[in-house]
Parts: structure tokens; C-alpha cells; sequence
């Protein structure tokens, strides 16, 4: 493609007369390769490429779909309003519940992976006062510890529906760890100071304490969490 806009810029520069498009206002590279002349500029999802001379070459990208579109009405205003981002820990029980608690609900959400102190740090920088998992923040409220009915208080009060009407079309993102891959409000992006609501230490139906060094009998496997975890 790079080629192609070269040439483009030399035969620009060495005749446009010459060209059948030289009397077109607007030219740009399609997403298919093709120079294409017109009255008019491209559409919005086009990216310029400034060249030197002033010629300016777009070549033209497939804008991203928001999931949200598909979405009822009260369900995609309020996952616009208040995105809902799911924080987890390795071999954490009350971590998969609560994911699930989501899901049964029909809440979109992104699941965050705190498995490193690089990840814990940004969980930190986040502004969650606590070091249990899981924590979940909802828009600019954040609770941290997995307790069902605190949960869905908050999804309440950000107008989530209070039963599932997320189309079954629909794919939850894989979860991917909170760092380093996104900058600091990829996660969620908080429009004002946090209401933080501390439920580290509501356990779960059958749940089981661990102590604060992250341990319990027959926990096992998967990448060493800070010493400061629990859950």
C-alpha cells in the first residue's frame, strides 16, 4: 500500500492534467487497494495519510462495531452509562460465582485479570481501597469482595434490567490481564470520585476464608499472585 501511495504521489506531482480523476476535489486509497477520485469526501471510518507536498491519501478502514447496538434500549443505556468491568484472581471460587452472578443477569461486562503485581498495581491505581477478589466496578462505583445482593444493588442503581434481555448473539470479550495492555482508564472510565462500597469480608454461601497471605487448603496452580492478595 505504501507503493501504491508513492505512485500516487509522483504521477500527482508530475501531471495531474493527465489523470481521467483530475478534476475531482477528493481522492483516497479503498480498503480494496483502489484509487478512488470524487466530488466528495470519503465517509468518516476513512484515515488520512499526509504525504509530503500537502497531498493528502485516506485509505479507508472498517469502522468498529459496538456491541451495544444490539442491545434493548434500557440495557444499552445503561451499559453506556455505567460499563461494568469484572477484576479476578487465579484459583479464586468466589471469582468464578460472581462472573457467573453477572452472565445470569445478562450484564455485559469485561473481566480483568489481576494475576501479577504489575496487575495489581493498576488495580490499585484504579482507586479499589481493598485487596480481595473478586471487586467489580460498575460506572464509577466499585465494590470489592463478591456478595450477591450488594451487587445487584448497584446494578440497580445504575438501571441495569434486573433480568436478562442480552441477546444470545451476543459474545463476552475474553478476559485479559489489567496490565500492561490498557492505559489507565481502559478498564473502566470513571467520571467522578468512587463511592466505594467494602465487602471483602462477606464470604459467599459455603465460601471459604483465606487468610491474608492469599492461601487455603487445596488451592493450587496458575501464576504466583502479590503477597498481599486475598480473596
Amino acid at each position: 500500500m505504501k507503493a501504491l501511495a508513492a505512485s500516487l504521489l509522483v504521477v500527482t506531482a508530475g501531471g495531474l492534467a493527465a489523470l481521467p480523476g483530475a478534476a475531482a476535489e477528493y481522492k483516497w486509497i479503498d480498503q480494496n487497494g483502489n484509487v478512488v477520485y470524487g466530488d466528495h469526501p470519503p465517509d468518516e471510518s476513512a484515515v488520512a495519510l499526509r504525504r509530503p507536498g500537502g497531498l493528502t491519501v485516506t485509505q479507508t478502514v472498517k469502522a468498529p462495531v459496538d456491541p451495544t447496538l444490539q442491545f434493548p434500549l434500557a440495557l444499552r443505556e445503561a451499559a453506556r452509562a455505567n460499563p461494568v468491568a469484572l477484576y479476578v484472581a487465579n484459583d479464586c471460587q468466589p471469582c468464578q460465582m460472581a462472573a457467573q452472578h453477572l452472565r445470569l443477569r445478562g450484564i455485559p461486562f469485561q473481566e480483568w485479570k489481576v494475576t501479577s503485581n504489575a496487575d495489581f498495581e493498576r488495580f490499585k491505581a484504579l482507586g479499589f481501597s481493598g485487596n480481595g477478589f473478586p471487586a467489580i466496578s460498575v460506572g464509577s462505583q466499585r465494590s470489592v469482595g463478591y456478595e450477591a445482593n450488594a451487587w445487584n444493588r448497584m446494578l440497580d442503581s445504575a438501571r441495569y434490567p434486573t433480568e436478562s434481555v442480552l441477546p444470545s448473539s451476543y459474545q463476552y470479550p475474553p478476559a485479559a490481564n489489567l496490565s500492561p495492555d490498557i492505559p489507565m482508564q481502559g478498564a473502566t472510565a470513571f467520571r467522578q470520585p468512587p463511592r466505594i462500597i467494602d465487602a471483602s469480608e462477606v464470604l459467599p454461601a459455603g465460601g471459604e476464608r483465606r487468610d491474608p497471605s492469599g492461601t487455603s487448603g487445596g488451592a493450587s496452580g496458575g501464576t504466583a499472585a502479590p503477597s498481599d492478595f486475598r480473596f
